[in-house]
């Protein structure tokens, strides 16, 4: 963001910042979809819980699983395709042309990674909530 602020005032004064709009983009990518896994692992993603909050812990747990394996497969196809337009970009070597040509393909790469590693931890999760659900009472 700081980046494009620069390039607005920089065009105003002095010129253009060489490549802002694609560093931004690359950098954006990086930003959102590696942190994920990690935000899972310290369960500190948004959860609206109104209705479940008053629910018993065996039906939370229950409702977790579905809830969580409905995550897995939703996020496992998110993966998959995300990969294959990676491996399109990188046989490709796609770039993102500006005042600058800016290798996009590496940047392509953050979007399957960082939701498989979400997977991979929404898989833990489903664990946790399984395990909490065949709890005897």
């Amino acid at each position: 963001m700081l980046l494009m602020v620069l390039d607005g005032v920089g065009r105003k004064v002095v010129g253009s910042v060489p490549a802002a709009y694609p560093s931004t983009i690359a950098a954006l990518t990086l930003i959102l979809f590696l942190p994920q896994a990690y935000a899972e692992m310290r369960r500190k993603n948004i959860v609206v819980d109104l209705v479940t909050a008053r629910l018993k812990p065996r039906t939370q747990a229950v409702l977790g699983v579905v809830v969580t394996s409905m995550a897995v497969f939703v996020f496992g196809l998110m993966t998959w395709a995300g990969a294959q337009k990676a491996w399109e970009a990188t046989q490709a070597r796609e770039e993102w042309m500006g005042a600058m040509m800016f290798p996009a393909w590496p940047f392509r790469w953050t979007v399957p990674v960082g939701l498989g590693v979400l997977t991979l931890q929404l898989i833990a999760t489903l664990v946790d909530h399984a395990r909490n659900a065949a709890r005897p009472i």
